[in-house]
């Protein structure tokens, strides 16, 4: 009998890592019926706004949606789709899931500015959301709330990059795939080895390639 899965992934839509962990875990949860994932918000603009010039009580849950964001770009300001992303866990784990993939796709793929209200809403209606329920709570103060509650739970996990990932308890591991393979096979048994170095191999402390890639 294998022991169940449980992940708890941190996450912020600009990282293209954070994407292919998600396309990865995704496609586990569907061949192995004792995982469970739990995604978290963990925003790179908070973590980084000290350094990039912000004062130390700038906080991104406080921030109006027009605000400038930390690195200077305004398509990477991503506290609407953080907002938009607890408005559609209001309805069901399966639209949630289908919104937060969309949401990764439209930015990493498409190339759209999510930080656009209008992106957001029909992305939301691409992914079958009930609009009015949809539009009624993105930019509500729970919204907020919880944003900074889950961002400050991956500060006291020690969290600082994504993704990073806590399997069945283990200390959190910020790790980064530079492409998923093409090969199912391959994919799984990088999953299933996954698992066991954090789960099994704690003494492994750090893992960096010469070139960076």
């Amino acid at each position: 009998m294998t022991t169940p899965i449980e992940a708890i992934v941190y996450y912020d839509y600009m990282c293209p890592y954070a994407f292919r962990m998600l396309s990865l875990l995704t496609e586990m949860e569907q061949i192995r019926v004792d995982l469970t994932v739990t995604w978290r918000f963990f925003s790179l603009e908070e973590s980084n706004a000290v350094s990039r010039g912000q004062s130390a009580d700038w906080h991104i849950w406080e921030q109006p949606l027009n605000y400038e964001s930390v690195f200077g770009r305004p398509h990477r300001r991503i506290l609407a789709p953080f907002l938009a992303t607890y408005a559609a866990s209001l309805q069901g784990p399966e639209a949630l899931t289908r919104f937060r993939l969309a949401v990764f796709q439209a930015y990493h793929k498409e190339r759209q500015d999510i930080s656009d209200p209008a992106v957001l809403l029909e992305i939301a209606r691409q992914a079958a959301l009930e609009l009015s329920g949809f539009t009624a709570h993105w930019q509500s103060a729970a919204a907020r709330d919880h944003l900074r509650d889950e961002h400050l739970s991956g500060v006291d996990a020690g969290v600082f990059g994504t993704p990073t990932i806590i399997i069945n308890g283990c200390e959190a591991t910020y790790l980064r795939l530079s492409a998923l393979s093409e090969n199912l096979e391959e994919r799984h048994a990088c999953f299933e080895e996954l698992v066991r170095t954090l789960t099994q191999r704690p003494y492994l402390r750090e893992l960096k390639r010469a070139s960076g890639v």
